[in-house]
């Protein structure tokens, strides 16, 4: 068996203006096959996140004058609870919360975290972090 770099094959495709999916690519390999795919659509998932969400949301900093902006994606039934021993390292005051469950899910996932992170790197954008540990939130619970 001849072993191809997915990757390899996806970047001549996307030269050769080649639809990479499974009607033009046959591969033993399926895995490697599906995480192209995935992150092909990743990407465009997060391009439309970026329009509906993100970036509304640092244009409404960027007009109040700040320079950074840090926002926290949350689900959109979770609650946040700071403990007062632990204040939030950024002021409250300046995080700004997107609230969407397919964000959350998303991001939930580290090679999504990544792809984002390249996206927005690509649109220019410095110091990102992008994370899914230490913001204290509490999904109320049903009785």
């Amino acid at each position: 068996s001849y072993d191809t770099n997915m990757y390899e094959i996806k970047e001549a495709c996307d030269f050769f203006l080649i639809p990479f999916n499974t009607a033009t690519i046959l591969s033993e390999n399926l895995s490697a096959f599906m995480n192209e795919l995935s992150n092909d659509g990743a990407r465009r998932k997060f391009e439309s996140f970026l329009q509906s969400d993100i970036v509304p949301t640092m244009a409404d900093a960027a007009t109040k004058g700040e320079r950074d902006c840090h926002i926290v994606c949350l689900k959109e039934d979770d609650t946040v609870e700071w403990d007062p021993e632990y204040p939030p390292a950024v002021g409250e005051d300046l995080l700004s919360v997107v609230k969407n469950n397919e964000i959350s899910r998303f991001l939930k996932y580290i090679e999504n975290r990544e792809i984002a992170k390249t996206v927005l790197q690509e649109k220019g954008l410095k110091r990102i972090r992008l994370g899914i540990e230490g913001f204290p939130t509490h999904k109320e619970k049903v009785k």
